[in-house]
C-alpha cells in the first residue's frame, strides 16, 4: 500500500471539513441575502466559470510540479506529484496558507527529498503569484485608465501593492547574493545549535537560490500570470451571473480587484 492509499482517507474528510466550514460560515452571515443571490444568479455561466477555476487550478500545478523538477534529484511520477500539489489545498486556511508546507511533508514521504529542500517551493509559489497578480492588478488599473473608467478605489490598494512588490525584489536580491548568504552561513555556524544543522541551512539556501533564478521566476510568473488571469474572466463571469451589465470596464475592474485583493 502506498503512502497515499493510507492518508487518502484523513485527506478527504480533511476536505469535506474545510467544505463545510466554508459553507457554514457564508449561510449563518447573511441568509436570507445568500438565498435571494443565489436564486438570481445565471446559472447557465456556470460551466464556464468552473472551467477557469479548473483552468487556473491545472497551470498552478504544472508550475508546483517544474518547481519540484527543478530542485529535486528523484524522480516523482505526474500522479503523484498532482496528490501532492492538491492535498495542500486542505490546509488553505491556516494563517498565511503556511499549512501548506504539509506538500513539502508529503513530498519527502513520497519521493525522499529532504524538507528542507522542498519547504522554499512554497514560498516560490506565493511569490511568483503575488508578481502575477500585481502584473494583472496594474494591467486592470492601466486598461482601466486609458478607456476613461473610474479609478478612486484603487487609490487605496497603491502604497500595499508596491510594499509587497519591494518586498519581494528584497528577498529575491538578498537570496540571490551568494557572498552574503555565505557570510550570513558562515556567522550562524559560530553557533553549536545552529552547527548541527548547518546542512539543512544550505539546502534551504540552495533551494532558494534555484528557485528564484530570473529563469525560474520568468517561467513560475508567468504561468502564474496566465492561471489568475482566467481566475480573473471567472469572477468576471460571476459578477454578470449577479446581474451587473457586461462591459469592458467591468472585466478592467475585476481584474484589478482580484489582483489587488489577492496578493
Amino acid at each position: 500500500m502506498s503512502f497515499f492509499d493510507k492518508v487518502r482517507g484523513k485527506i478527504i474528510l480533511s476536505v469535506i471539513f474545510g467544505v463545510i466550514v466554508v459553507a457554514g460560515l457564508g449561510l449563518f452571515t447573511d441568509l436570507g441575502r445568500l438565498g435571494a443571490s443565489l436564486r438570481d444568479f445565471n446559472w447557465a455561466l456556470l460551466p464556464a466559470i468552473l472551467g477557469l477555476t479548473l483552468f487556473n487550478y491545472v497551470l498552478r500545478f504544472f508550475k508546483w510540479d517544474y518547481y519540484v523538477h527543478l530542485v529535486s534529484e528523484r524522480p516523482i511520477s505526474k500522479r503523484d506529484s498532482g496528490l501532492v500539489f492538491f492535498s495542500g489545498f486542505t490546509m488553505v486556511m491556516t494563517p498565511g496558507k503556511v499549512g501548506e508546507l504539509l506538500k513539502a511533508y508529503l513530498l519527502r514521504q513520497v519521493n525522499g527529498t529532504p524538507v528542507t529542500t522542498s519547504s522554499p517551493i512554497v514560498i516560490a509559489e506565493r511569490m511568483s503569484d503575488g508578481i502575477a497578480m500585481i502584473l494583472l492588478a496594474v494591467l486592470g488599473f492601466g486598461l482601466l485608465i486609458l478607456f476613461g473608467g473610474t479609478t478612486e478605489a484603487a487609490n487605496f490598494f497603491w502604497p500595499i501593492l508596491v510594499l509587497v512588490l519591494l518586498a519581494y525584489v528584497t528577498i529575491i536580491v538578498l537570496v540571490r547574493n551568494h557572498a552574503l548568504t555565505e557570510r550570513l552561513l558562515t556567522w550562524l555556524e559560530r553557533y553549536p545549535f545552529v552547527a548541527k544543522r548547518m546542512h539543512h541551512l544550505r539546502n534551504l539556501f540552495v533551494s532558494s537560490n534555484l528557485l528564484l533564478s530570473p529563469r525560474a521566476l520568468l517561467i513560475a510568473s508567468g504561468l502564474g500570470f496566465i492561471s489568475w488571469a482566467g481566475e480573473c474572466a471567472a469572477f468576471f463571469l460571476v459578477m454578470i451571473g449577479l446581474g451587473f451589465a457586461p462591459s469592458w470596464n467591468l472585466l478592467f475592474i475585476t481584474t484589478f480587484i482580484l489582483g489587488a485583493t489577492s496578493v
